[in-house]
């Protein structure tokens, strides 16, 4: 019993292929992590699978920043010109004492954002910078 559009071996070779590589992006983004470690005055992203992409000192956080952006994802309309299937999304981000931007994670739905901004910026006394 084959499936219909697996006419021929290299079909089903190329279909397991893209299976298998789909398979390891979702791995891949489920074992992300981001932690803001207080006892140890660390923040750090990265994976459960390999080194931590991303780490910081808390004492070096100037400031929490939310910015909100529009997500492009489809084609232009040809009868209006306008963009199809974008969206609004929004960025928490860490600004550090040396300027530096540090992006923690983008969200399509700003209430959460904001509460993890608040959440954040009291627990670290920083201050919320808005740009949304």
């Amino acid at each position: 019993p084959t499936l219909p559009f697996l006419d021929d071996h290299g079909d089903l070779d190329y279909f397991i292929c893209t299976m298998f590589a789909i398979g390891l992006f979702f791995l891949y983004r489920l074992n992300q992590r981001i932690v803001f470690d207080l006892t140890k005055g660390q923040y750090q992203k990265g994976s459960y699978i390999g080194k931590t992409r991303t780490h910081v000192h808390l004492s070096d956080i100037y400031a929490i920043q939310l910015l909100a952006g529009r997500l492009n994802s489809g084609t232009r309309s040809a009868r209006t010109g306008r963009r199809r299937g974008s969206y609004r999304t929004y960025e928490l981000n860490l600004v550090l004492k040396n300027s530096e931007r540090v992006h923690v994670v983008s969200s399509g739905l700003l209430d959460p954002l904001r509460e993890d901004a608040s959440f954040l910026s009291t627990k670290l006394k920083v201050p919320v910078w808005r740009a949304v």
